[in-house]
């Protein structure tokens, strides 16, 4: 299951046309969403169980794969045509703003209100993660 479409993708942009063939087509698009999906399970997998199925926690998801999604479009239309697009980007960093909220989101410090917690079956709680204890290791002093 996607967390967002071509067309929720295309919604973003002022004159984004995804057709079967050109720099930005349908193909390609589907193969972004998947591999941003991937990538946004691979941050939260630390937390919850992926993928994502609270109804409040996947529009958060949509939102991150739209970003991640949309962030690699406009790399790839800036270097097809050589310029910057002023009315097809109005916020800074879109890939940069879906990381830094996945990285708070897989450390605790935001929470997807209505996804599933992972269990300790799953594999990814440990002492540290779980009582949000930081490693910390003083070189200059014995450890053990």
């Amino acid at each position: 299951m996607a967390y967002c479409t071509s067309a929720q993708v295309a919604a973003d942009f002022k004159s984004l046309t995804i057709g079967a063939t050109g720099p930005v087509n349908s193909t390609n698009i589907a193969d972004f969403i998947a591999q941003a999906d991937a990538e946004i399970n691979s941050y939260l997998a630390v937390k919850y169980t992926t993928p994502i199925t609270g109804t409040e926690a996947l529009l958060m998801c949509r939102m991150l794969s739209i970003y991640l999604v949309k962030s690699r479009i406009q790399s790839i239309l800036r270097v097809k045509t050589g310029k910057e697009d002023p009315d097809q980007d109005t916020s800074d960093n879109l890939r940069g703003v879906a990381i830094k909220t996945l990285e708070r989101l897989a450390k605790g410090t935001m929470i997807l209100t209505d996804a599933t917690l992972a269990t300790s079956a799953d594999g990814v709680k440990s002492r540290s993660n779980t009582d949000g204890v930081e490693n910390h290791f003083d070189l200059s002093s014995p450890q053990w």
